[in-house]
């Protein structure tokens, strides 16, 4: 595999065609496409079978893009809908899927959360472990894992090889949790599986603030010390761009996410590039 290999999601072509998302996306110097699977796009939970998914990857495919990766929304790992993506993802050789957000309910106490999202998180280690495929938490907003630190608590006694850590460094600025890269790398290590990337602002905005999405140079998030620190760490696994920019529209998201991937790669080679902005 490609060391520290970029993969785009395609949220952000919502209302596309498998076919019409390769289109976009084959232009890109990516390594791989992480694949959403959600209702009101190509492939939703209820309709996943290998074969369906393996129609998706032949798509993208043919078009020289590979699909290392999918996202899904399922939080019960007990469903019937949550084993049949881990069916098809094995079928299809796919290792490795985002899992749905566990949100932190605040009508009960902290313990009662722990309790719930470590019983589903078991559940996710075992369909892992029969399917070989490992499901990864993201840091996110709303729920126990926000932090690094969050996450480690979450993850205590899992095996790696089936429960993984999706850091998300601007998630963590334009949300909550925000930590030193030392802390958001360093916490949760053994687990480390995937780095979203993205960046942010913090605006105000009725007395509130809020983050809003903007260009890996001009963010928040010093990506140039997260690069650092994942060579620091030797940390040689995925990167996937989110295409998250807010006021822009398809194209414009397609232009910039083509100019993160110049800037990210001159991080990565430490060619230090003129920063393109549009």
């Amino acid at each position: 595999m490609t060391k520290r290999p970029i993969y785009v999601m395609t949220k952000f072509l919502v209302g596309l065609s498998v076919e019409q998302m390769a289109e976009k996306l084959a232009p890109l110097q990516i390594d791989g496409v992480d694949f959403l699977i959600r209702d009101g796009y190509p492939l939703p939970p209820s309709e996943v079978t290998p074969a369906r998914l393996k129609e998706v990857i032949d798509q993208f495919e043919s078009f020289e893009l590979n699909v290392p990766m999918i996202e899904h929304d399922m939080i019960d790992p007990y469903s019937i809908e949550t084993e049949r993506i881990y069916v098809a993802s094995a079928d299809c050789g796919i290792n490795q899927m985002r899992l749905g957000l566990q949100q932190y309910d605040r009508s009960k106490s902290y313990k009662e959360n722990a309790d719930i999202v470590r019983k589903r998180i078991a559940g996710f280690e075992e369909l892992g472990r029969k399917y070989g495929v490992r499901g990864l938490l993201q840091q996110h907003g709303g729920s126990l894992y926000a932090s690094a630190s969050g996450m480690a608590m979450v993850l205590n006694g899992c095996n790696p090889k089936y429960i993984g850590f999706y850091a998300d460094p601007a998630n963590q600025l334009a949300q909550e949790g925000s930590e030193l890269p030392e802390v958001t790398f360093g916490v949760a290590r053994d687990f480390l599986s995937f780095v979203g990337v993205k960046n942010a602002i913090m605006t105000r905005n009725g007395g509130k603030w809020e983050g809003l999405w903007t260009t890996l140079p001009d963010g928040a998030v010093d990506w140039k010390e997260i690069v650092a620190h994942l060579d620091k760490i030797g940390y040689e696994g995925p990167l996937g761009l989110h295409g998250y920019y807010a006021n822009r529209d398809e194209e414009q998201i397609l232009a910039q996410i083509n100019a993160d991937i110049i800037y990210l790669k001159s991080l990565l080679t430490n060619t230090n590039k003129e920063i393109v902005r549009l």
